[in-house]
């Protein structure tokens, strides 16, 4: 017995030493990139019955913290501008249209609080205004024969008390992927029944529409009045010399593009070199001056590649080159030094998702979770 308590004794110091080990090698690795305080991330991932629950951990993955422990899990959430609440909305019990809910607590998990209860509608995309005070978010009503649901409508949601009514006067007005300018002035939705994508100015009333086919949702400049777009794009080149007949003949494709637009102007300038591409997922640099995106070849399903560009277009270059592996949105660090993102390989369609880390830099790559997905950074 007492051999075996001595043996015993020996294996827990030797993990002990290897987990210690472990954390000083990582604290290594990032005093030697100059990061000193590590910054914390919030993404969604697995816990141990397989539920999707938020958690918490910090820029190396060495310290993983559950935020929540929803029956159904967790559909999505979204982070505060400053950083200090967090909403999310749950998966409704039996995986359908109904019974799901809008909850709100502190950055650090505390505090849940019961927003919404979405009984006779779907309540989708909960997104934070810049007072960190309220939300908008995405319903449909849902018909008492059980039917599908109704056509989408954006509506304000109170992060305190819970008071929700519609973003237009006109509460039959139908719009989807609803997002907010970070000063607060403009909402913009894509509106099917145009075509297009609407905006409207909370400040001054003005109202314009802008073309957008596929339907995307605006991502706004941290500080200026523009918002980024993917669309449609034509694509067409001359063809070689032995297929001219008589006059000049071309070629026509269509790619998938990124746009830029002025809301002071309203003018669409194209920022996607003209190549048949399928762009997306684009995120403005903390400064404004760069644009992460992703790309692949249009109508392929090779993994989508992270691509970096100036904020006018220029020096667009890739950052990865691994066909097999899909690229998940970018999001940039505070110091513009790192891109989070989660990727998966396209040859195991079963594999979860990880969440990993790009030094632009240096295009190192790093391995943050093991397995998670939507991964943002905490302020």
């Amino acid at each position: 017995m007492v051999v075996i308590r001595k043996l015993f004794q020996f294996r827990r110091a030797s993990l002990l030493i290897f987990i210690g080990l472990a954390l000083l090698l990582s604290w290594w690795y990032w005093q030697s990139l100059g990061v000193s305080d590590v910054p914390q991330i919030l993404y969604l991932g697995w816990d141990e019955a397989g539920v999707i629950q938020l958690f918490r951990t910090d820029m190396t993955g060495t310290a993983v913290t559950p935020l929540t422990d929803a029956a159904s899990g967790i559909a999505n959430f979204a982070l505060s501008p400053d950083g200090s609440r967090i909403a999310y909305r749950t998966i409704a019990p039996d995986g359908g249209e109904a019974g799901s809910e809008i909850w709100v607590m502190d950055g650090n998990g505390r505090r849940p609080q019961l927003l919404l209860a979405c009984a006779e509608f779907t309540c989708l995309n909960p997104t934070w205004a810049a007072d960190n005070e309220r939300l908008i978010y995405e319903r449909r009503l849902l018909p008492a024969d059980g039917g599908l649901p109704d056509a989408p409508h954006i509506w304000w949601l109170d992060a305190d008390g819970g008071e929700t009514y519609p973003v237009l006067v006109d509460d039959h007005a139908i719009g989807s992927g609803a997002s907010l300018s970070p000063d607060g002035q403009w909402v913009s939705f894509f509106a099917p029944e145009t075509g297009s994508m609407e905006l409207y100015n909370f400040v001054d009333g003005r109202h314009f529409l802008v073309q957008n086919q596929v339907g995307s949702a605006a991502v706004w400049h941290p500080t200026q009045p523009l918002f980024l777009m993917n669309d449609l794009g034509l694509v067409d080149w001359p063809v070689s010399a032995d297929e001219h007949a008589e006059g000049e003949h071309r070629h026509t494709n269509l790619g998938i593009h990124l746009f830029v637009v002025d809301t002071e102007t309203e003018a669409r300038t194209q920022l996607s070199e003209t190549a048949i591409v399928d762009d997306a997922t684009p995120a403005w640099s903390p400064d404004g001056q760069w644009i992460a995106f992703g790309r692949r070849p249009a109508r392929t399903d090779v993994g989508r590649q992270l691509w970096l560009m100036r904020a006018d277009g220029s020096e667009a270059h890739a950052l990865t080159d691994a066909l097999t592996i899909h690229f998940g949105p970018p999001a940039w660090s505070q110091n513009g030094r790192f891109l989070l993102y989660q990727r998966y390989d396209t040859t195991m369609p079963d594999a979860q998702p990880s969440i990993w880390l790009l030094e632009i830099a240096t295009g190192q790559q790093t391995e943050v979770v093991s397995a998670g997905f939507l991964p943002v950074w905490l302020p």
